[in-house]
């Protein structure tokens, strides 16, 4: 059971670092890793600021994620601080419920990202080639 809770802590640290990591080496355009869909992949300039949006955007939510799983385990998860309870059913699905919770905030990147690009170069940023 302690397992699950570790995963719960792990997300968002993982998340936050990689967050960190993209930002301080940022991927190259033609690059293998970062943030990738049709409309960032449209120009240099696109590619750049879909990067600097995303990782904005999993640093300040991972750290979001992070604090609330603090607060929710610490108002909540009884089995970490006393012994568990005659139902450690509930801790298993408390604990996966947050899991699931930071996997559907995590997915927003891409919708927040590409609304911001919207925003910045347009509705119609794609270029034949």
């Amino acid at each position: 059971m302690i397992v699950v809770y570790i995963f719960v802590f792990l997300v968002p640290l993982i998340f936050i670092l990689s967050g960190i990591l993209l930002r301080v080496y940022p991927p190259k355009y033609d690059g293998m890793y970062g943030y990738r869909s049709r409309r960032a992949y449209t120009n240099e300039d696109t590619w750049q600021y879909a990067q600097k949006c995303a990782t904005t955007f999993l640093c300040i939510i991972s750290t979001v994620l992070l604090v609330a799983t603090i607060v929710i385990l610490l108002l909540y998860g009884d089995v970490l601080f006393r012994g568990p309870d005659s139902f450690p059913i509930r801790q298993q699905v408390r604990a996966l419920a947050i899991l699931l919770a930071q996997t559907v905030v995590i997915l927003l990147i891409y919708p927040y990202t590409e609304i911001r690009l919207i925003i910045k170069f347009g509705k119609h940023v794609f270029k034949q080639n």
